[in-house]
């Protein structure tokens, strides 16, 4: 990822500080502000500012895709089965017909789910892009996908995929 001059400078900073960046990035703060590149690093910058087990030097040696090997989403993670989402946790989404995790998002807590370039999971890094996920996913019940396999659907789509939440 490119960090900026503003989030070098905030990225050394002590805890309480960091945690308070990352929590005014929750709460409608400018990503680009702090940190440029896909919705991986903006998640990734944003939990390593709320505490998460991420090296400073990870923000400038890890960059876009290559983060999602560290979110380890379908290795360690837990997926999603529809209930509430812890906030600050980084959230997965992973295609059913590759199995490629295609997109992350940033819990606000609840359903609601934050990110950047995700379309209806999350775009802009804005209130206005924030996406509720019972609102922008349906659950499949199907002889191939039962419920308790936890696929779901883009409402008025045919995407089929899950959801994983990250431990990191």
């Amino acid at each position: 990822m490119t960090i900026t001059a503003a989030g070098a400078l905030e990225a050394q900073k002590g805890s309480r500080e960091k945690r308070a960046i990352g929590e005014n990035l929750l709460h409608n703060g400018r990503i680009q502000d702090y940190a440029q590149g896909v919705c991986y690093d903006a998640v990734a910058f944003t939990r390593y500012m709320l505490g998460a087990n991420i090296h400073h030097d990870d923000l400038s040696q890890i960059s876009g895709q290559e983060w999602r090997s560290r979110f380890q989403f379908t290795e360690k993670g837990i997926q999603w089965n529809g209930a509430q989402i812890e906030r600050g946790t980084a959230v997965g989404f992973q295609y059913i017909h590759n199995g490629e995790i295609f997109h992350a998002g940033i819990s606000l807590g609840g359903s609601m789910v934050r990110g950047d370039n995700g379309g209806k999971l999350g775009a802009g890094w804005t209130a206005a892009g924030d996406s509720d996920l019972t609102s922008a996913l349906e659950l499949v019940d199907s002889e191939q996908y039962p419920k308790s396999e936890h696929v779901y659907r883009l409402k008025n789509e045919t995407t089929l995929l899950k959801v994983w939440l990250s431990r990191l």
